[in-house]
């Protein structure tokens, strides 16, 4: 009897304790326009994003990845996020397969860099001399 008691009260703690187990809700950074001139980054449950969003056209902010070797093309390792514009060195991608060399990226043509291309019969392509 002392087991089925127990048991008992054990299942109604964990009934009454459940929602502080329960997962928080979504959350969401927005850029807010603070009137200004600059913006701060407002955290919401993801509900009143969407209508912060439509009345007071505050947007989600941008990541920024590192472009060492220039070629417009970020590294996915190095990043960060930011409401505003920023300064040169960092693009809107992560798509850059080596940011130390400006001639290797997912969308360079591989023919104009002298590398073989990816359909090529095993032989150099020609390429530009710069």
């Amino acid at each position: 009897m002392k087991n089925i008691l127990l048991l008992s009260a054990t299942v109604a703690v964990l009934a009454f304790a459940e929602p502080a187990f329960a997962a928080k809700k979504a959350k969401v950074e927005l850029c807010h326009y603070n009137g200004h001139g600059s913006f701060r980054v407002l955290t919401l449950p993801s509900k009143a994003a969407n209508s912060h969003i439509r009345s007071h056209g505050d947007f989600l902010p941008t990541t920024f990845y590192e472009d060492a070797d220039g070629d417009g093309y970020g590294n996915a390792d190095v990043y960060f996020t930011s409401c505003e514009e920023t300064e040169a060195g960092f693009v809107v991608n992560g798509d850059d397969l080596d940011d130390t060399n400006p001639y290797f990226s997912l969308e360079r043509d591989y023919e104009e860099v002298g590398v073989d291309s990816i359909e090529g019969e095993g032989e150099d392509d020609e390429f530009e001399e710069y």
